[in-house]
C-alpha cells in the first residue's frame, strides 16, 4: 500500500516549490540589471549593492536605464538608478533617498561613478572633463562618489 501524503508533507513541498520560485525570480532580476551595467566593475558594484541590500534599514528599489529619474513624494525607500541621464550626463549609478519629498527640498541624490583607467584620470583632459562633470552634478545638489575600478576590485561592499 501506497505511502499517504501528510499535510505537514505537502506544506513542505509548496514551500519549496515556492522558494525555488522566488530563487529564480531573483536570479533572473540580477540577469536583467547586470545586462544594464557597461562595466565589469559596475557588475561587480552593482552586484554587491543588490546582494546587500536587504541589510539596510530602507527599502532599496532598483530600476534599469533611465532618462528622467522619478521624485518620489517621500517615502522610506531608497531608489538605485542605473545608467540615470541627469542634465546632459549619463551616470553610472544615482541614488535616490526618497525620504524628504521633493516639496520640502531638492532631490537628495548620491552619484555613484565607477572609473575605469582607460577613460579616466589618464590624461589631463579626462581629469578636466570629470572635474567639469562633477561639478555641474554637484550644483544640482548631488553628493559625487567616484571609485576606481582598483577600489571595486579590492573591495565591492565597502
Amino acid at each position: 500500500m501506497p505511502k499517504r501524503e501528510s499535510s505537514a508533507d505537502k506544506l513542505n513541498q509548496l514551500i519549496k516549490e515556492g522558494a525555488e520560485q522566488a530563487a529564480t525570480r531573483w536570479e533572473e532580476s540580477v540577469h536583467y540589471y547586470i545586462a544594464q551595467c557597461e562595466s565589469p566593475i559596475e557588475e561587480l558594484l552593482f552586484t554587491a549593492l543588490y546582494t546587500d541590500h536587504d541589510s539596510h534599514p530602507y527599502r532599496m528599489i532598483f530600476v534599469g536605464k533611465c532618462e528622467s529619474p522619478y521624485l518620489n513624494s517621500g517615502g522610506e525607500e531608497v531608489i538605485i538608478y542605473q545608467q540615470s541621464k541627469v542634465g546632459d550626463y549619463r551616470v553610472d549609478f544615482l541614488i535616490h533617498d526618497c525620504s524628504v519629498p521633493p516639496q520640502v527640498a531638492r532631490p537628495r541624490w548620491i552619484i555613484v561613478e565607477c572609473d575605469g583607467h582607460d577613460f579616466h584620470e589618464r590624461t589631463k583632459e579626462q581629469a578636466r572633463r570629470d572635474k567639469k562633470r562633477d561639478r555641474y552634478l554637484q550644483s544640482l545638489g548631488a553628493k559625487v562618489l567616484r571609485f576606481t575600478g582598483s577600489e571595486i576590485w579590492a573591495d565591492p561592499h565597502d
